[in-house]
């Protein structure tokens, strides 16, 4: 079960500026007051407390603002970055637009990509089609302008809720 705000504050001291959760109390022979909570797992910070794993920004999240956020988006897209100026509540489909570029990109441009059987540069955001075009820059002002469009969701970094 989710530990509540109350039991977070008894566990846990957050700095905000260094975005480091340390722990309060000793919770076993190797959990000591004033250690670092958690490890980094797969680019975050895990932690668990009395059996209930979660990621630490989520913790601080619940420390902070006093409420389980359904998700969170570090906007510098550090994972272990956890100061919270670094941190927003964000639906998941925003949370996931903010995300580096995909290693398999060839066009170096979020996005966009070429359809070899029609000779096309293709923009795409979220999964959804908005044209093809004759050259990369003409795909590239297009996603960038969809981008800015609200029909199209926000999203990327500055995007806020």
């Amino acid at each position: 079960m989710k530990p509540t705000q109350e039991e977070l504050k008894r566990l846990f001291r957050y700095d905000p500026v260094t975005g480091q959760l340390r722990w309060r109390v000793a919770t076993s022979n190797r959990i000591r007051a004033g250690d670092i909570a958690g490890s980094k797992s797969r680019g975050y910070i895990a932690v668990k407390v009395n059996g209930y794993s979660s990621r630490a920004h989520r913790i601080i999240w619940c420390l902070v603002k006093g409420y389980w956020p359904e998700a969170i988006d570090h906007i510098n897209r550090d994972g272990t970055d956890n100061r919270l100026c670094n941190l927003r509540e964000a639906s998941q489909t925003i949370n996931m637009q903010n995300t580096n570029l995909s290693k398999r990109n060839k066009s170096g441009v979020k996005g966009v990509s070429y359809d070899s059987t029609r000779n096309r540069w293709i923009a795409s955001i979220g999964g959804r089609h908005i044209g093809r075009y004759h050259s990369l820059q003409e795909a590239e002002e297009a996603r960038a302008s969809a981008e800015r469009d609200r029909r199209w969701g926000e999203g990327g970094r500055h995007a806020v809720l």
